[in-house]
């Protein structure tokens, strides 16, 4: 819905409109959702509404315009006519009470009486949901009324002699919610009396769609579901269907029958209830032979990221870890301002100047801070050198790129965010996710319960991944802070033991801070010689053969917060630089400027075994 249509909504409602100072924002006070001062903001560009008193959390409630409408129960007023009705979509009231007196005594229309309770539609059904007879083009039909508001949408004639037919009068997609309803479970099958069926055996919402590939406007509608079970299709249909609105939440039932044949055929409705339940996911699970994995292993050749994955940007980073990889969980961490939120930042930069999509969620510092930072990298000037040419040159860089953003700053409940997650998969297809950090979506009333709520959480994401393919990375920090600046292990984050099970890599990210000496900065394994500006990354778990463990160094600039490269050669004249500076400081030859750290032993150089080692 675009923003006229909704004011113009709103209008009817009464509802008090605010102007916003972005366009692309209206502001509604008090909130309709909660009757509180609110305001509900309603983002036209994100396609997404949000009230901080509704819900819980700094941030409150938030979701699509699609569950703002089902909520107030209007979902009518996302169609393109804006709930207007035309002659073309529905027949004037007078029509209707000669259809449905057609069907009630109507001498020609038995066959059609004995049609619909033959298939456990009875009078009292006829007049509840106000079903006609008509004919049309010398055939017989049911006549299917709109009634705008919670019952949904459209004028349908569908042809008895041929169920797979439809009447020239549907006019697109259209959803339809027999008495209302919650749209978050819903069954999905081929016709309206069909939806009808399943609502008069309490089965679910029947929803119909009026082919295999939903429009947009089908798509923004159903986009508050999180649960769809397709029935009545044949397979190969439903598979594209089950496709075309997401496998993570399709479920196909086996049965090809229609819900009408079905009762027809005196199945009563536990029996769909059943097979409803019983629904098989998108997959097949069944007993496969290895060549039928080939064509799988032949496909991954294909794609733009090969079998390793998408290069990181860095050559030493992809020579260690091998890329990012679809279906992965990874998990950063380090101590507190180590950089491992900087680091985060080049990496969906990164990715997305390769031309792979990410979304990022950065909870804890907010989306401007993430994008402060974006600016300096592909402007190369530090914010005190802005100006405001600057800024706008730099945003328009970005702009370009396929980077979105989780409009959301504070608390937000997980369940929530899950949502979010899969709407963003929905309708921006990212490879990547990023979420920064864990601590702002795990909440628990009990210290005691917040280890269970950390691996519910880590579960959901590996499943996520495991399902859409998209690889998401995981912030986390330490669970205790420590005066030193060690480099942080798996057991020092909360939840290690689960989290350590469900990942498929892990990061550690680390630079020197300014407190510490030269003997805490060798202890961390840090190359002689090298500037305090050096980051490490210690790349601990790669579950993947495309990848291994072992140490990355880059050299940080500080202005423009990108991080280059250290070459293998850089590394050791640096070590050597060390050693020969020390010599010269023991013969009592030397300068006031000493290297950060000392390398070799006694007056020996250091060996490439010195340098590296442990980078293996």
């Amino acid at each position: 819905m675009d923003k006229t249509k909704f004011l113009q909504y709103a209008k009817r409602k009464s509802w008090k409109v605010q102007d916003s100072d972005e366009p692309s924002k209206v502001v509604i006070s008090p909130c309709p959702l909660c009757d509180g001062p609110g305001p509900l903001v309603v983002d036209f560009h994100s396609s997404t509404y949000r009230c901080n008193g509704c819900g819980d959390g700094e941030e409150g409630d938030r979701s699509s315009i699609a569950r703002l409408f089902h909520i107030m129960g209007d979902l009518s007023a996302l169609l393109s006519d804006g709930g207007q009705q035309t002659k073309t979509s529905r027949p004037s009231g007078q029509m209707l009470a000669t259809y449905q007196q057609a069907l009630l005594i109507g001498e020609r229309f038995e066959d059609v009486r004995v049609f619909l309770a033959g298939h456990g539609i009875e009078q009292d059904d006829w007049s509840r949901f106000g079903l006609g007879a008509m004919e049309k083009g010398g055939k017989l039909s049911v006549a299917i009324p709109v009634n705008r508001g919670q019952e949904l949408i459209n004028i349908c004639f569908l042809l008895i002699e041929d169920l797979a037919k439809r009447g020239a009068a549907v006019k697109g997609d259209y959803l339809y919610v027999p008495g209302g309803g919650s749209l978050e479970k819903v069954i999905l099958v081929p016709t309206e009396l069909d939806a009808i069926a399943l609502h008069i055996q309490r089965v679910g919402v029947g929803v119909a769609l009026s082919n295999s590939t939903p429009k947009a406007k089908a798509m923004e509608l159903l986009a508050v579901c999180k649960d769809i079970a397709i029935l009545g299709f044949q397979y190969d249909r439903a598979r594209e269907l089950a496709e075309r609105l997401g496998a993570h939440r399709c479920r196909i039932v086996d049965s090809e029958t229609s819900p009408l044949m079905t009762m027809a055929a005196g199945v009563p409705g536990s029996g769909i209830i059943d097979a409803v339940r019983a629904a098989r996911g998108l997959l097949d699970h069944r007993i496969a032979s290895p060549e039928e994995y080939l064509p799988r292993m032949l496909e991954r050749l294909k794609r733009p990221e090969g079998r390793r994955g998408v290069s990181t940007g860095w050559a030493n980073l992809d020579l260690v870890f091998g890329g990012w990889r679809r279906h992965e969980f990874t998990i950063v961490t380090g101590g507190t301002g180590g950089g491992k939120t900087t680091w985060m930042k080049s990496v969906p930069l990164n990715l997305a100047r390769a031309g792979f999509p990410v979304v990022i969620g950065s909870f804890e510092n907010g989306p401007e801070s993430i994008m402060d930072k974006m600016v300096m990298e592909v402007t190369e000037r530090n914010l005190d050198e802005w100006t405001e040419e600057d800024i706008r040159n730099g945003v328009a860089q970005i702009e370009r790129l396929p980077l979105k953003f989780f409009d959301v700053h504070g608390r937000i409940e997980w369940d929530v965010l899950k949502d979010l997650i899969y709407l963003a998969i929905n309708r921006f297809g990212p490879y990547m996710i990023v979420l920064d950090n864990l601590g702002w979506f795990v909440k628990t009333a009990r210290p005691e319960h917040e280890r269970h709520e950390i691996e519910r959480v880590c579960q959901d994401l590996k499943e996520i991944t495991q399902m859409t393919g998209v690889h998401i990375v995981l912030i986390h920090h330490p669970h205790a802070l420590k005066e030193s600046n060690p480099i942080v292990s798996m057991n020092d984050l909360k939840g290690s033991s689960d989290i350590e099970k469900l990942i498929d890599n892990g990061i550690t990210i680390w630079r020197p801070r300014v407190t510490d000496t030269k003997a805490s900065t060798r202890s961390m394994g840090m190359p002689a010689g090298v500037p305090k500006t050096v980051v490490l990354g210690v790349v601990w778990k790669v579950r993947s053969d495309a990848g291994q463990e072992g140490r990355i160094f880059w050299d940080f600039d500080t202005r423009t917060t990108t991080y280059r490269v250290l070459t293998e050669d850089e590394m050791k004249a640096a070590s050597i630089e060390a050693a020969r500076a020390k010599r010269k400081k023991k013969k009592g030859d030397g300068t006031d400027q000493l290297p950060l750290s000392s390398g070799g032993k006694g007056s020996e150089l250091p060996t490439e075994k010195d340098h590296f080692a442990g980078l293996e």
